[in-house]
């Protein structure tokens, strides 16, 4: 529960609360959840962590594709 409480301490910063839901959610194995809150975290992103996000969302679509 570390990062649960880290993305409440840090709810100012919305991408960086998306991004810990995202962790929590993975931990949870919940995927459709992380690939929302990494929707998230992109929209409120802004310049390269924008593009952060965006790899980690294209990482995780190729990793769906290959386990198909």
């Amino acid at each position: 529960m570390g990062h649960l409480q880290t993305a409440i301490a840090h709810k100012h910063n919305e991408q960086f609360f998306y991004h810990q839901l995202a962790i929590v959610n993975q931990q949870l194995g919940d995927r459709e959840a992380v690939i929302e809150n990494l929707i998230r975290a992109r929209r409120y992103a802004r310049g390269s962590e924008k593009a952060r996000f965006s790899g980690k969302l294209k990482t995780l679509e190729e990793f769906a594709v290959l386990n198909r």
